[in-house]
């Protein structure tokens, strides 16, 4: 599985003079269009997905505290369980499931409850390429905690599994390069004004046949 191209960062960037080394990165506004606009061709090229199911998981603390996480598309959905008895002992941290991941990079990310009660805080923690989960009490607070769960959600990452094919940003690639060529030159044969008139290309053969193989045997319908 890959990521599609894009010019947002500076590695993006570099990463796309890597594959195409003459691209008109000087005008990144019409790059982007090009890139965005080949983009969308392959995906509405490309036969139609069936969005994954994610299996809700539930991390038990021995301690008593309980997370079930849920996700739905790209948005997961954490709900704690406070042990009910007030404490000053936090647990320790439990690993964090692929597919529940926070997208981000190596850091801390705590993420507070929207109401005031259950005082509680969901800590993620990035260590390489481990995620713990971290629950952090209420220290200051007397008496027994809410029964009532805290809600979390946030987005995730990718799961395994969930990039983008690899021969669709191939065709991306492919296709913004077509986009640029044909939309530089005009019907003369002549680049146009200042190199950068832009005049969108349906995908010929050889790019759909990079998104939709065809392998040759009879299929029935």
């Amino acid at each position: 599985m890959a990521t599609w191209y894009n010019i947002t960062t500076d590695d993006e960037q570099a990463r796309l003079l890597a594959a195409w080394d003459d691209a008109p990165i000087e005008n990144l506004e019409t790059l982007g269009f090009i890139l965005g606009v080949a983009r969308d061709q392959v995906t509405a090229y490309a036969p139609a997905t069936t969005a994954p199911i994610y299996e809700p998981v539930t991390l038990n603390w021995a301690t008593g505290e309980r997370v079930e996480l849920s996700r739905v598309g790209q948005i997961v959905t954490a709900v704690v369980y406070p042990r009910q008895a007030a404490t000053r002992m936090n647990p320790e941290g439990l690993p964090l499931p692929d597919a529940f991941g926070i997208t981000g990079g190596d850091a801390i990310i705590i993420i507070n409850p929207d109401d005031d009660s259950p005082q509680w805080q969901l800590q993620v923690v990035f260590s390489g390429e481990n995620k713990y989960v971290m629950l952090w009490g209420a220290l200051n607070t007397v008496g027994p905690y809410s029964p009532n769960p805290a809600l979390f959600q946030w987005v995730a990452d990718p799961a395994p599994g969930d990039g983008v094919p690899d021969n669709y940003v191939y065709a991306q690639l492919q296709q913004a390069k077509n986009l640029w060529n044909a939309g530089r030159v005009n019907s003369g044969g002549e680049l146009g004004v200042d190199g950068y008139s832009f005049t969108p290309r349906p995908m010929d053969k050889t790019i759909k046949g990079i998104i939709r193989p065809t392998d040759g045997k009879p299929h029935a319908l």
